[in-house]
């Protein structure tokens, strides 16, 4: 069965290294994102029949989304140490692209605030770049698939503040 050129871009698995970072309006170049997942807690209960019926497990509170980013050290300053100095919220759009630069899924982070600085490590052993990390914390996060029109995440009453 021949596959068309349409049906392999279609199913062929994106690049991680295609992507951008948008904060607030701005665009950044980023090394390293991480953290971009949700997680419930989950409730294990038990009643008066759980000798027969077994333990029931139940879905919990929406654990908040622990944000990564990571950038070079520069000798211009720190957009990153800039931020946690002043600490305000501000929404992050990380978007996975195609070839051509189009976003093809995004991840929107809603009011993530900094939470911790780190500097990156210093090896006289080594000759890598050294990486400055901002970890931030966020109550929502939204992904959108951009062809199919799928979107997921967050709460039901998501982004009602």
């Amino acid at each position: 069965m021949a596959v068309s050129k349409k049906d392999i871009a279609a199913n062929y698995p994106l690049p991680a290294y295609n992507y951008r970072v948008q904060i607030g309006s701005e665009s950044y170049g980023f090394a390293k994102v991480s953290g971009l997942s949700m997680k419930y807690d989950t409730v294990s209960y038990r009643h008066g029949l759980s000798f027969a019926e077994g333990t029931h497990h139940l879905l919990g509170i929406l654990q908040p989304v622990n944000l990564s980013l990571q950038r070079g050290v520069v000798r211009q300053g720190s957009l990153l140490l800039a931020w946690i100095s002043t600490p305000i919220k501000q929404d992050i759009t990380v978007d996975l692209c195609d070839e051509g630069g189009k976003p093809q899924v995004s991840w929107w982070v809603q009011n993530a605030l900094p939470t911790a600085y780190e500097a990156g490590d210093f090896d006289v052993n080594t000759q890598e770049v050294t990486i400055e990390t901002l970890s931030l914390v966020s109550d929502n996060m939204r992904v959108t698939y951009h062809q199919s029109g799928q979107t997921g995440g967050g709460r039901g009453s998501f982004f009602k503040i």
